[in-house]
């Protein structure tokens, strides 16, 4: 959008015709630019959304494995909480 607003009101001559192929290479690389960021900004938020999730889970598993260790009461799913923890680390080793 903004690439259409700059081919109208920057680029002579006036309107969507763009006379010089410079200015459409320019155009290009601008638009591909902006194309390039949104899709960087959007793994970015991805990866931190899934490591939040990631740390969340650790978060109860580290509780879990406080508790077992204390002594206090066993949880029902100790087993997988476990195994969970377990796989988590294998895979950030990766």
């Amino acid at each position: 959008m903004v690439a259409m607003i700059s081919a109208y009101w920057i680029l002579p001559p006036e309107g969507f015709a763009i006379e010089f192929l410079p200015d459409f290479v320019g155009l290009c690389f601008f638009s591909g630019m902006g194309v390039l960021m949104s899709v960087v900004a959007e793994f970015y938020r991805r990866a931190r959304q899934q490591a939040h999730e990631r740390s969340l889970e650790l978060a109860k598993a580290n509780e879990a494995l406080r508790d077992l260790s204390a002594g206090r009461s066993y949880p029902d799913n100790v087993y997988q909480v476990r195994f969970r923890l377990l796989l988590m680390l294998t895979i950030s080793d990766l």
